[in-house]
């Protein structure tokens, strides 16, 4: 029997989901369409399948599972738990700060060409909340950003590298170099990959952030992530069938070796799709599929400036 969990808050549109705890007898008797219900599309699709493969047997098994894969979903997707019988008032940022900053929650990618935003700004302290009904969000932790030239040794050198590839693929509109990282960068790749919050005072020297119009429209919605700092590379990236995913960290000081190639198949099932596939230290560390994510322009970017980061060896001086 399923009792409730607790509610969940979404700062973004500002409205408050329930969920439970427990087996979930809607998903039994929904199957497929409880998970599409709650814009789990690749649940749908994955738990449809399943129920093909075992003759309905499975819609027995996942409702002990369902209700923890939609607090997941909700987590993921940049939901908050909260307690609606007791909101917490927002704390608001004293005036006295003008200069400190209030992270944004959506992300606008700039496209090339048009005017150059200023470089990211860090997000310090509290978020505002739109009200104060709202329960306060985590505090976001700083990520310094800067122009090349408050840079110095290897990381303006890579700076430097990045900020000239970039610019001669004025059509990688989803490819940015440390001059015209969105404001909101900060946000949007801790969402996603949540590791990023525990590395403090980096800057970001290449941000590849693939998002997708047309998948977002059937629910998956987080962008495929390359992201190189003066510490080290976050990343989520293709693993698998149907979306799967894997994402992370890695210190230059475990990088040995890193390169790029554009593949049509992939080892997953002996197939896959066209784009760029990564590997580090001789092994794959995924791929981000060309379909609806990556352009031909970005794929080049990516790939030239990964394996030019490899050829000059520029990784192994930003180490630590």
């Amino acid at each position: 029997m399923s009792k409730k969990f607790g509610n969940f808050y979404n700062p973004t549109n500002k409205t408050t989901v329930e969920t439970f705890e427990g087996y979930s007898w809607p998903c039994l008797f929904l199957g497929p369409i409880w998970f599409a219900v709650k814009g789990m599309w690749v649940w749908a699709c994955l738990s449809a399948l399943l129920y093909c493969c075992t003759f309905c047997l499975a819609g027995l098994v996942i409702p002990f599972l369902a209700n923890g894969m939609h607090r997941k979903f909700l987590q993921e997707n940049g939901w908050v738990p909260c307690d609606q019988s007791a909101p917490q008032p927002s704390p608001q940022i004293p005036t006295s700060a003008p200069n400190q900053p209030v992270a944004n929650t959506t992300f606008t990618p700039p496209l090339h060409g048009t005017n150059v935003p200023q470089p990211l700004q860090t997000s310090t302290g509290i978020s505002a909340m739109p009200n104060a009904s709202a329960p306060p969000m985590p505090a976001p932790v700083v990520h310094q950003n800067a122009t090349t030239n408050s840079l110095t040794g290897a990381s303006k050198d890579f700076a430097d590298l990045v900020e000239e590839i970039v610019r001669k693929n004025p059509q990688a509109t989803k490819s940015y170099s440390i001059v015209n990282v969105p404001t909101n960068a900060n946000q949007t790749i801790s969402s996603v990959i949540p590791s990023f919050n525990s590395m403090r005072n980096e800057t970001i020297l290449f941000a590849g952030m693939y998002a997708s119009d047309f998948w977002s429209k059937f629910g998956i919605k987080k962008p495929f992530l390359f992201v190189i700092t003066d510490k080290g590379i976050y990343y989520r990236l293709c693993a698998g069938f149907l979306g799967f995913a894997t994402k992370g960290y890695l210190s230059f000081n475990n990088i040995n070796s890193i390169a790029a190639e554009h593949t049509l198949t992939k080892p997953v099932y002996g197939a896959g799709s066209s784009g760029p596939e990564i590997k580090v230290n001789g092994k794959m560390l995924g791929w981000i599929t060309n379909l609806y994510y990556l352009a031909d322009t970005d794929e080049a970017v990516l790939i030239d400036i990964i394996n030019q980061m490899n050829s000059t060896g520029i990784f192994l001086k930003l180490r630590a």
